[in-house]
C-alpha cells in the first residue's frame, strides 16, 4: 500500500502532462540507512535491485505515452528537469541520495538528478553516459545521438538535468557563489565521460536547431525573434 503519491510533470511538444507515482516511506528509510556507507561508485546507485522494483512502474508509464520515436526519452528528460533542485529537509544524511530518493523527496542536486535520468534512459533502451565536470563540481547526462548533434563529437547529446532546458544546449549559465558574490558562468572544464549503457540513439535534430535559435536570437530584439523564442519556450516548457 502506497504511503504518498508523487505527481511528476513533463512537457512534450508544448503539451503538458503528469505521471503519478506511488512512493513508500519504508523503502525510503532503507535507502537512508544504506547511505551511511558510501557506495563505491555511481554504478552502485544505478544498479540497485531494490529501487528498480519501485521504478519499473514509472518506466512503464513513460513508455506507454509516446506518439513517435524518441518521445519516451523526451518525456523522461522533461520529468527529471522539472523536479526541483535542492536537498531534502526531511531526511538529512551522508552521501548522495539514490535515484528512488530523488522522486520520494521531490528534489535533488545535479549528481542525484543525473543518476536518476541516466537510469531511466538506460532502462528505456538508450545509450547513456554521465558527464562529470570535476573542475566545475557538476554532473550532466549524455544520451546517444547522431555525431553531428553530439557534444564535442562524443556521440552523446548534452542533457542538463537540474532545470528545464533544450537537449544539446551547451550555452547554459550556472549560478555560482564565491567571496565576490553570486555569478552566472558557463561550464569551463572538460568532462570525464562515464559510459552507462549502449543502446539506441535519440535523433535530436529538432532540439539541436531549436537550441541554436534560442541562443542566437536575443529576447526583445524584434517581433521575429520574440515570436520564434515564444514558440520554442512553449514546445519545451521553458
Amino acid at each position: 500500500m502506497q504511503d504518498e503519491l508523487r505527481n511528476l510533470f513533463y512537457t512534450l511538444d508544448g503539451i503538458e502532462g503528469t505521471i503519478g507515482m506511488p512512493v513508500y516511506v519504508e523503502y525510503k528509510l532503507r535507502f537512508y540507512e544504506r547511505r551511511e556507507k558510501e557506495p563505491a561508485d555511481y554504478f552502485e546507485y544505478l544498479n540497485d535491485t531494490l529501487q528498480r522494483r519501485y521504478l519499473d512502474e514509472l518506466i512503464c508509464k513513460i513508455a506507454e505515452i509516446p506518439r513517435k520515436d524518441g518521445d519516451d526519452a523526451r518525456i523522461a528528460i522533461s520529468l527529471i528537469q522539472t523536479i526541483p533542485y535542492g536537498t531534502s529537509p526531511r531526511f538529512q544524511g551522508t552521501g548522495m541520495r539514490y535515484p528512488y530518493e530523488v522522486i520520494f523527496d521531490n528534489c535533488g542536486i545535479c549528481g542525484e538528478k543525473s543518476l536518476l535520468l541516466g537510469l531511466l534512459l538506460r532502462e528505456l533502451g538508450y545509450g547513456v553516459a554521465l558527464f562529470e565536470y570535476v573542475q566545475d563540481n557538476h554532473m550532466t547526462v549524455g544520451v546517444k545521438s547522431p555525431r553531428e548533434y553530439s557534444y564535442r563529437e562524443t556521440g552523446y547529446a548534452f542533457v542538463e538535468s537540474t532545470g528545464r532546458s533544450i537537449v544539446t544546449d551547451t550555452e547554459l549559465h550556472y549560478r555560482k557563489c564565491s567571496c565576490w558574490g553570486i555569478t552566472h558562468e558557463k561550464l569551463k572544464g572538460t568532462p570525464k565521460i562515464i559510459c552507462v549503457s549502449d543502446g539506441r540513439a535519440l535523433d535530436c535534430y529538432r532540439e539541436f536547431f531549436d537550441a541554436r535559435d534560442w541562443n542566437k536570437y536575443a529576447p526583445n530584439a524584434d517581433y521575429f525573434s520574440d515570436e520564434l523564442r515564444r514558440r520554442i519556450a512553449i514546445r519545451y516548457g521553458l
